[in-house]
């Protein structure tokens, strides 16, 4: 484990609260992207704002510097040029290959300027060539390059964001309670049942929010039901866009049948901007972090936005079955959640 710096040992306290599952093993470094001041910002931006989820960099520069490579399930603090922590990644996955070999579809992931292969490869080119001249390497088509993916699974609601910005994700607290109970009024007035669930938090909202972190440490469970972690999706605004559920296991013949490991909820007054994704996306660096190698999820065969969503996301069809529990076909999709092996390298 790297050294927590003073600078941001506050952020990462912060960041465990709001994150009972984080573990300080976990800690691999704190950074920020590039070489100089307008790419570490703007860069930063786009990860705060969504867009980015990957990064790559040369694996010559870590071998120079003897630094380990990140691992599947490590977490690292995004600063800005000056230091100041932004948020907190989840590394997801990472893979090394020749310049010449990284695909359009990673380009696109790494979401910067227009997103395609040729402004990747004219921008990396020029940012590697800067990369081997400190290292002391000529920069070619094959130099390895490792491309790592990640999910920003903290970014308090203060942190800069750039326009557009996507919105961040926090665990149940009391600090939220404004916020969640104009999502549970939008749910009532735009769509009542599902409304039904989040009801109790009107009622007594301290109990609810306890209620729910009792679920993620296995406390005080009701018969039938199973740990769950829950995470909220704060708009850039603090409101409460979205909500995420997922269960530590499925062991139970609802769970099996009808509910599976992951449920999530749009706001109503928020859908069709891309919430679905950024909440699914954090209930699946959830599962990771707590180990689990696959998920199910359901969904009904003619809600087209959600199973868009889970598709995006990798999920595979597994049936279409009908459900008595719902009254209607339920699609049951599979989402596996490898782990590579770790590699190598310095992030830009």
């Amino acid at each position: 484990m790297a050294a927590i710096a003073p600078a941001i040992a506050g952020f990462w306290a912060r960041f465990k609260v709001a994150r009972p599952a984080a573990d300080d093993a976990r800690f691999y470094e704190a950074f920020y992207f590039g070489d100089h001041q307008e790419l570490a910002d703007s860069l930063a931006g786009l990860v705060l704002g969504g867009r980015k989820r990957a990064t790559a960099a040369l694996l010559w520069a870590f071998e120079v510097e003897g630094k380990p490579l990140p691992r599947p399930g490590d977490l690292s603090v995004v600063t800005n040029w000056a230091g100041q922590p932004l948020c907190v990644i989840e590394t997801l996955a990472v893979d090394v290959v020749p310049f010449d070999d990284v695909s359009a579809e990673f380009a696109a992931t790494e979401g910067e300027g227009d997103g395609s292969l040729a402004h990747w490869q004219r921008e990396h080119a020029s940012y590697f060539a800067r990369e081997c001249a400190r290292i002391g390497r000529v920069p070619d088509g094959s130099m390895p390059v490792v491309c790592e993916r990640f999910a920003v699974v903290y970014a308090p609601a203060h942190a800069v964001r750039s326009p557009g910005a996507a919105a961040s994700v926090v665990a149940p607290s009391l600090e939220h309670e404004r916020a969640f109970v104009a999502m549970v009024a939008d749910f009532e007035a735009h769509d009542a049942p599902n409304a039904e669930f989040y009801l109790p938090a009107k009622a007594d909202f301290t109990a609810y929010v306890q209620g729910l972190q009792d679920e993620e440490r296995g406390l005080h469970l009701r018969e039938g039901w199973v740990p769950c972690t829950h995470r909220w999706l704060l708009g850039p605004d603090g409101a409460v866009v979205a909500v995420a559920r997922l269960r530590h296991h499925i062991e139970t013949p609802f769970l099996a049948s009808n509910g599976g490991h992951i449920g999530y909820d749009v706001a109503p007054s928020h859908r069709g901007r891309g919430h679905g994704h950024a909440v699914l996306q954090a209930a699946l660096a959830e599962a990771r972090a707590i180990g689990l190698q696959r998920v199910m999820l359901y969904t009904g065969e003619g809600n087209a936005a959600s199973r868009a969503v889970i598709e995006r996301q990798g999920g595979e069809l597994a049936s279409i079955a009908y459900s008595a529990y719902w009254k209607e076909q339920l699609c049951r999709y599979w989402i596996e959640l490898p782990r590579h092996p770790a590699a190598s390298y310095d992030r830009a």
